[in-house]
């Protein structure tokens, strides 16, 4: 399974602007009018299939007062035994790993070096145990290998919470994560233009538009999938 999540932007009305809030970045004092405008948006946050992109389910940030991790865990919730996960750095917070974990689910991440606090043992793949400084659980960290063409190529490094090497070989998790699904790209193939503005002025008409879009863009990867 991958999750992706991506704010959508909405007309601002009175209803929506109570609704959503208004975002924090302000816009660039020498920015084109047309851009100037703040408007509110609604954040979504999908799980899908990794291969067929096929989406399991989704989140919405409804009120701006959410509590940050509040959708990842709501998506975690949904997730089985046997799972494996694939998200970028960021967007597990430990509350939404311990119910992924509960739920007998393993992670495929990414991280910054940084957040490694030490090591504790190297594996054969070339691979290793460690520990993260923001949960004291054990992980195994991967350190993909650079392209030929780059140099001083600094990449962020993979990390799995499964640590049998041999179930899963460093290789294999590494191509695994490559072909990453992204939620705004999903969006922007039946969106109405770029970036996307949604058109309804209350919530209620914002939730049931995105529902929409969500509904076709599955459907047309199922049928891309048969």
């Amino acid at each position: 399974m991958t999750a992706d999540g991506t704010s959508v932007q909405v007309p601002d009305s009175h209803d929506n602007r109570a609704h959503y809030g208004l975002p924090a970045t302000q816009p660039a004092v020498d920015a084109p009018p047309h851009s100037r405008a703040l408007l509110p948006r609604i954040h979504v946050m999908a799980l899908a299939e990794h291969k067929a992109h096929t989406i399991r389910h989704v989140a919405l940030e409804r009120p701006p007062t959410y509590p940050a991790g509040t959708l990842a865990r709501e998506l975690c919730r949904s997730l089985k035994e046997g799972h494996l996960l694939l998200a970028d750095e960021g967007f597990l917070d430990p509350a939404a790993q311990a119910v992924a974990r509960a739920n007998g689910t393993d992670l495929l991440w990414r991280i910054h070096p940084t957040s490694i606090s030490h090591d504790i043992a190297h594996l054969p793949d070339g691979s290793r145990l460690c520990v993260l400084h923001e949960n004291p659980r054990k992980v195994r960290v991967i350190q993909p290998s650079p392209p030929a063409h780059e140099d001083g190529w600094n990449p962020t490094l993979l990390t799995t919470t499964v640590l049998d090497h041999q179930a899963a070989p460093a290789a294999d998790l590494t191509a695994l994560s490559q072909p990453h699904w992204r939620l705004r790209s999903s969006l922007a193939t039946i969106g109405p233009g770029t970036p996307q503005v949604l058109r309804s002025r209350w919530p209620e008409g914002v939730e049931q538009e995105i529902w929409g879009h969500l509904l076709v863009q599955h459907a047309i990867h199922t049928l891309l999938y048969v």
